[in-house]
């Protein structure tokens, strides 16, 4: 493409300069490459959509930056609008062609029907079960897991909580949908943590509403009954906290002559800030949530936690179970950057 565009523009009597082919072009490429990233077009399975979505971010962070460039380095509109058209093709062409040889974790995402475990009691169930099967798209499988071990299991029942990974590994599972009248939202969050790295999304239905509250995404519903939360072990906000963690670090960096005369422990700051750089630690963790088992070993260790950010005498031991819980379940990228800001001081915890 740039040898035809060099043809073109400069008719045999002229090419682009070393700088352009051997800097600029790679810097293009890598944009693209880190927007499609962001965007979550690396996720499997594959959205064809967050691929478009990633380029037209790349197409705009380089036409921003090439507007700001002196003259000299301005070289081609056309060639970042016509390299933005060819990245889309190629990367959906790669796709396609790697979802058709039949390799499954290569697979495009598609709008099939879901296959359902309903964690909870005979009567909360059969109620979500029937939201469900009126919603857009019919599922494949419903299936009831027993929220209580010794509860006697009527039809629709495959297994009891104790054998949740085994049901999801024999009946192919989809998604997982908890009945929070059944469920303690202590429990939840431990199952969101302790299946993070399964392909399934976790859903929580509130007791008598017609809605269900999901884990992995807020605009991939096509169910009007489902409203999507974000929790903070989905792959899209491990990968957002994991770049906030890394903002964070350069702006620290670049301010500490001035911002260390804040911060209580000064050392254990500076080696806080190299523990978060090297992935150890993030500056914002999950603590003191009963029923959670261990959860640093999916959410890395914190130097802060939510309620850092809350002055202590206003803290009750309910109020911050609540704070934890809501942190896991509703996490944005903002909220580590509000709570170092409102906790500066305390970034030298260990």
């Amino acid at each position: 493409m740039k040898n035809y565009w060099e043809g073109f523009i400069f008719q045999g009597y002229g090419e682009y300069p070393p700088l352009f082919v051997y800097i600029m072009l790679p810097a293009y490429i890598l944009i693209w490459l880190f927007s499609v990233y962001l965007s979550g077009g690396y996720d499997k399975p594959f959205h064809l959509s967050k691929v478009f979505q990633g380029i037209a971010l790349g197409t705009v962070i380089i036409l921003a930056a090439y507007a700001l460039l002196p003259a000299n380095l301005r070289f081609s509109r056309a060639l970042i609008l016509f390299g933005a058209l060819w990245a889309i093709m190629s990367m959906t062409l790669i796709r396609v062609l790697l979802h058709f040889s039949g390799i499954e974790q290569y697979r495009l995402a598609v709008n099939e029907n879901k296959r359902f475990l309903i964690v909870g009691k005979d009567n909360e169930c059969n109620r979500v079960a029937e939201i469900l099967r009126n919603g857009i798209h019919r599922p494949a499988f419903i299936g009831f897991v027993a929220s209580d071990p010794l509860q006697q299991q009527t039809n629709g029942f495959v297994g009891n909580l104790s054998q949740l990974n085994e049901i999801i590994r024999i009946y192919g599972i989809d998604e997982i949908v908890f009945c929070a009248n059944d469920i303690s939202a202590q429990y939840i969050i431990d199952q969101m943590l302790q299946l993070h790295d399964k392909s399934i999304e976790l859903k929580i239905a509130p007791p008598e509403s017609y809605s269900i509250i999901g884990s992995n995404s807020i605009s991939t519903s096509n169910d009007p009954f489902i409203i999507d939360i974000s929790s903070i072990n989905s792959r899209r906000n491990r990968r957002n906290k994991r770049i906030a963690d890394l903002i964070l670090v350069f702006l620290l960096l670049l301010t500490l002559p001035f911002n260390i005369w804040w911060v209580e422990k000064k050392s254990a700051y500076l080696k806080n800030i190299f523990l978060v750089l090297f992935g150890r630690k993030t500056w914002v963790g999950i603590k003191d949530i009963p029923g959670v088992t261990n959860p640093s070993s999916i959410v890395k260790p914190g130097i802060l936690c939510p309620t850092d950010a809350w002055p202590t005498d206003q803290l009750t031991p309910q109020t911050a179970l609540n704070l934890n819980l809501l942190y896991a379940r509703n996490y944005r990228p903002l909220d580590d950057f509000n709570i170092v800001l409102k906790a500066f001081r305390k970034l030298g915890h260990t």
